[in-house]
């Protein structure tokens, strides 16, 4: 983040004001003293107008045609919560319109969840591994079982809960919004999660 934020000259005041995220947050998070929830990830990406992913990267790639992105066993950039370990792959590429995410579930039930996740752009999910329920805010709950998908409108709030014997693994592509789109558009509140969600 602090790469970034430097590239773009920013002080840490406009990255606040941009993401609705305090200062002393952004602080902590510049000097690796705490980590941010997916919400909070989504919220910083979304107020500097970029894919979630770039905030892992680790230095600039060109952006030209044919550009491709391996991620090696151990290579993904992994984000811990209580409900979700993500580990988020091509991360080097900056300007992405999609962001792959490996995402092992560890919510067993949906009380104590917290705030349904909601944020911009559509995601397809399918699940690797296990089960999962999906919780929307406008259908009725849905199981999925191993090889099995969905895909839905990210605005609308969601979650998924493992409903196996064990932890599920799914596969998500998550969609960014067209750059020029996002400059002009209204950015959407996301929900602020604190520790007790995902």
């Amino acid at each position: 983040m602090r790469q970034l934020r430097k590239r773009s000259g920013w002080t840490l005041n406009q990255v606040s004001a941009m993401s609705g995220l305090a200062i002393s947050t952004l602080s902590k998070v510049e000097n690796n003293q705490t980590s941010l929830t997916y919400d909070n990830l989504l919220k910083l990406a979304e107020g500097l107008g970029v894919n979630i992913a770039e905030l892992f990267a680790s230095e600039e790639v060109h952006t030209k045609a044919g550009r491709r992105a391996i991620t090696r066993n151990g290579d993904e950039k992994t984000q811990i919560t209580p409900n979700y370990d993500y580990h988020f792959h091509g991360t080097e590429l900056l300007g992405m319109r999609m962001t792959p995410i490996f995402v092992r579930v560890k919510a067993r039930q949906f009380e104590g969840f917290g705030d349904l996740l909601q944020h911009s752009g559509e995601e397809f999910i399918y699940v690797l591994e296990g089960a999962i329920e999906v919780h929307t805010e406008f259908y009725e709950l849905v199981r999925l079982d191993a090889g099995e998908s969905i895909y839905i409108d990210s605005t609308m709030g969601h979650g998924y809960i493992s409903v196996g014997p064990g932890d599920a693994s799914i596969l998500g592509v998550c969609s960014s919004p067209i750059p020029e789109l996002l400059k002009s558009a209204t950015p959407k509140t996301v929900t602020d999660e604190v520790a007790s969600a995902g």
